[in-house]
């Protein structure tokens, strides 16, 4: 629809299949068009031996003109491509329209006994408050007074109340300890905030791995 606002998010990897030893100058960029104009891409840069990269996609566009539309996914590299040159790879892809704000996405890797990174995005100045949950409802509800959906099931947890920038960004840099149980579990968040409504935010489920 246009001018419609839409969410891409997806899960996206680099492996070298034939030789995993051998590094190599680039690793390949991931790329997302939409009537033939680039909306959002993701690049690995360089790549080091016997890793596996991993980041999730996480942009928001929008169409320039109404009707059914190819969203295509591209993989290229610089240089030639063979059987032995990196391959991307793409997964969880989720396409939200009119999103409701604040958005959660991580950014980089997700490493067990490392420091993530999550970004959130939301109306400038904004005061908000993140959720983290052990598990997503079949469906949504709405509350009373606010605006979108509450999808997080009990327990769930208030992890901090804050303050967009004026741009309507918060990061932050949480320590991921080296707990085990943590590997491959699901997680969901959610944020809501009040800059004068108050607006449920879109829920993001990610986990950390080894």
């Amino acid at each position: 629809v246009q001018t419609v606002e839409y969410l891409f998010m997806a899960d996206v990897q680099v492996q070298n299949m034939q030789s995993p030893a051998t590094g190599n100058a680039d690793a390949g960029l991931v790329e997302v068009f939409l009537d033939g104009v680039s909306v959002g891409s993701h690049n690995f840069g360089s790549y080091t031996g016997n890793t596996l990269p991993r980041a999730r996609m996480c942009f928001t566009f929008k169409a320039t003109t109404t009707g059914l539309k190819k969203l295509l996914v591209d993989f290229s590299r610089r240089y030639y491509c063979s059987s032995r040159t990196p391959t991307c790879f793409i997964d969880n892809i989720v396409l939200v329209q009119a999103p409701m704000r604040p958005i959660v996405c991580p950014i980089g890797e997700r490493y067990l006994n490392a420091t993530a990174n999550i970004s959130i995005d939301g109306t400038p100045s904004a005061n908000f408050a993140l959720f983290l949950g052990l598990g997503q409802m079949p469906s949504g509800f709405p509350i009373p007074g606010f605006n979108g959906y509450w999808w997080l099931n009990a327990p769930f947890f208030q992890l901090f109340t804050l303050q967009f920038d004026t741009q309507g960004h918060y990061g932050f840099q949480p320590p991921i300890p080296n707990d085990p149980t943590l590997d491959g579990l699901l997680l969901y968040w959610q944020a809501i905030e009040a800059p004068g409504s108050v607006n449920i935010g879109e829920v993001t489920s990610f986990a950390f791995y080894k």
